[in-house]
């Protein structure tokens, strides 16, 4: 069995950092401080470009089969259940103006439903999660028909996605067929792709920056130029500095401090503003401290060991 890139690893690492620092400093500044830190403002569409890449990049496999893609939505779930559960107990006990939401809406969220309906998430960076899926699925059914390093595919996810979401403007169609990021999914499957007709598969990788641009503006496709031949890089495995022990252990716990990081820390930083009566970048600190421990938690006692009774069962349904 191959070993894990250490490398893809270490650049999730840096990558969570960044929307944590976004989130925590920058977004709570804007929601509760009414200010914006420039310099901080595009490092959370710089971090979901590349965690958006690195995902779109694996999805896409010639080995797919009728299970593979249950099996990747069954991955994303014990830890998010957990996590959207601690963050609704958390935000009982801590204020958090404007960013709670009821029990409905948590069960709704329980599903994985919510973001294609309409419904409030738990945490708003959430919506990540709906295109992630949504991305597991379309690449998934392309991975069972064998037409993942063909081009026409994804031509024509582009264009139904533009369709439904400019034009016929249906919720439920565009979610389920990753809306804006549809461009960034396809850049991901090029790069896959790119060993086994260069010329065809780039010509697909501008293409998805057009839409790209046309879907999300031309700052977004500025990152996105920036930031592809980091991963292809990392993915070729030629950043040797990636490999850090530090990156590498803060990759592992990137799902659950993705999932955790928000609401709970911005909850932190409010409460304990309002207790001391002004705010301080101490509270960032604490604040970050500890949703990288409630991550550590998440990922030792909930991801690893589902992630390994998953694996015990998959293992017994190909024997089978």
């Amino acid at each position: 069995m191959k070993s894990r890139n250490q490398q893809v690893d270490g650049l999730r690492g840096i990558t969570v950092l960044m929307i944590v620092f976004y989130h925590l400093i920058c977004r709570y500044s804007e929601l509760y401080l009414d200010k914006s830190i420039y310099f901080l403002n595009q490092w959370g569409k710089f971090g979901v470009s590349i965690f958006l890449l690195i995902s779109s990049y694996y999805s896409v496999s010639s080995r797919g089969n009728k299970y593979s893609i249950l099996k990747k939505i069954l991955r994303l779930w014990p830890t998010y259940f957990a996590s959207i559960t601690l963050t609704m107990v958390i935000l009982r006990f801590l204020q958090l103006p404007g960013r709670t939401c009821g029990v409905s809406d948590y069960l709704l969220n329980c599903l994985f439903l919510n973001g294609f309906i309409g419904i409030p998430y738990v945490d708003g960076a959430h919506w990540y999660i709906t295109t992630l899926i949504s991305i597991i699925i379309i690449n998934g059914f392309f991975n069972a028909f064998n037409i993942s390093d063909k081009e026409f595919p994804y031509l024509i996810w582009m264009i139904l996605a533009f369709l439904m979401t400019k034009i016929v403007k249906c919720l439920v169609i565009t979610q389920v067929l990753g809306g804006s990021y549809v461009g960034i999914a396809c850049m991901g499957a090029s790069i896959r792709n790119f060993d086994k007709n260069t010329k065809s598969w780039k010509a697909m990788l501008f293409l998805a920056l057009i839409y790209s641009c046309i879907m999300l503006g031309i700052k977004y496709v500025i990152i996105l130029i920036f930031v592809t031949p980091i991963i292809i890089a990392a993915i070729k495995e030629k950043m040797e500095f990636l490999e850090s022990k530090t990156l590498n252990m803060i990759g592992a716990i990137s799902y659950p401090l993705y999932l955790i990081h928000q609401n709970v820390g911005m909850a932190i930083e409010y409460n304990m503003m309002v207790t001391f009566g002004k705010y301080s970048l101490w509270y960032v600190i604490i604040a970050i401290v500890l949703v990288i421990a409630l991550a550590i938690v998440l990922y030792t006692m909930v991801e690893k060991p589902s992630q390994k009774i998953l694996n015990n069962c998959w293992r017994e349904i190909q024997s089978g």
